[in-house]
């Protein structure tokens, strides 16, 4: 079974991803960012038999308005406080998608306004994809980040801000599901028919 997760219900299409029976969808409400990966690990502990892969969505912020939309694959994600203080790449990050590119991504601690250091790293930013990705090295279960940007850094800073949100969350969900239909599906099929194809996750 695919474990499906994210933090709040109300940033994917809850109804759309609700009629796959291989699909167990798993929505957190976490606002600590570390222990939001320490219940993923604690998910996969207590069902070691029956996820056989991960796939974590979730939205991000991005430097450029026009990333707005876009939706990445993780391969490194950073950690930033007032530098960056560590970092960590998917343990499958050699796995990437044709129809959407891979980047890496900047988590941080704090909602606040990025210092242009920051953009030295990465593009993107978010405040829990770090620790999801220190997860994926702790388990054999392969682990995905799926990043969608929803917003531009001025977004939190704009007295109308909840309005533009949630457009940019319906926009970008049209994108999220054309790559879980044209993809992902294939991608999960291959992965779960094929031995061959399954063991490269497992080396």
């Amino acid at each position: 079974m695919l474990l499906l997760l994210v933090n709040y219900k109300n940033e994917i299409d809850y109804d759309f991803f609700s009629q796959y029976k291989f699909l167990d969808i798993k929505i957190l409400n976490e606002k600590k960012w570390n222990i939001f990966g320490l219940k993923l690990l604690k998910l996969l502990i207590e069902n070691k038999n029956k996820y056989d892969m991960v796939l974590h969505f979730w939205l991000c912020g991005a430097k450029d308005p026009s990333f707005v939309w876009n939706i990445y694959k993780i391969d490194r994600t950073f950690l930033f406080y007032q530098d960056i203080i560590d970092n960590q790449r998917f343990k499958n990050w050699k796995f990437g998608f044709d129809t959407i590119p891979n980047l890496n991504i900047v988590t941080k601690f704090k909602i606040d306004e990025n210092p242009a250091k920051l953009y030295d790293f990465a593009e993107i930013f978010d405040l829990e994809t770090f620790w999801v990705s220190q997860i994926s090295n702790q388990t054999l279960t392969p682990i995905f980040g799926i990043k969608w940007v929803s917003d531009a850094n001025d977004i939190f800073w704009k007295e109308n801000f909840v309005e533009e949100l949630k457009y940019n969350i319906q926009k970008v969900n049209l994108n999220l599901k054309q790559f879980w239909e044209e993809e992902f599906l294939d991608f999960y099929k291959l992965f779960i028919e094929n031995k061959d194809f399954r063991k490269k996750f497992y080396i």
